[in-house]
């Protein structure tokens, strides 16, 4: 039983740190979609859903993602769940950044993390 005890926080942070990179792959993702989004329409998109429209427009990105770190009870499949758009003064979506209050393994909140225009992820 000591050895189950000693090797369970390696594993939890081991999960831990596998959907840390789940999250920048995301909000990476995201950052690229609204980037493209904006060379071919000239503005950000007001919704995430419109990255994902295909008819008659490319799609920018495959899905909305669920944050990992996403707590909330309910999951609606047309929803980005546990993400918050980040908006500029003419309400276009400029990037995405996670809800989630918890606090990553470097000890930073998930919320403070983003994703600048050169695709680096960066802590606010």
């Amino acid at each position: 039983m000591l050895i189950s005890w000693r090797v369970m926080p390696v594993y939890s942070t081991a999960a831990k740190l596998e959907r840390e990179e789940e999250l920048v792959f995301i909000l990476k993702s995201y950052k690229r979609a609204i980037m493209k989004y904006k060379t071919v329409y000239g503005s950000g998109p007001y919704k995430l859903s419109e990255l994902v429209k295909a008819q008659p427009n490319p799609r920018f990105i495959r899905r909305l993602y669920d944050d990992p770190f996403y707590t909330g009870e309910v999951k609606i499949s047309s929803n980005a769940n546990g993400f918050m758009p980040v908006t500029n003064p003419a309400g276009e979506i400029i990037a995405v950044i996670s809800a989630s209050g918890a606090i990553s393994a470097a000890g930073i909140k998930y919320s403070k993390w983003y994703v600048d225009s050169g695709l680096k992820l960066c802590v606010e």
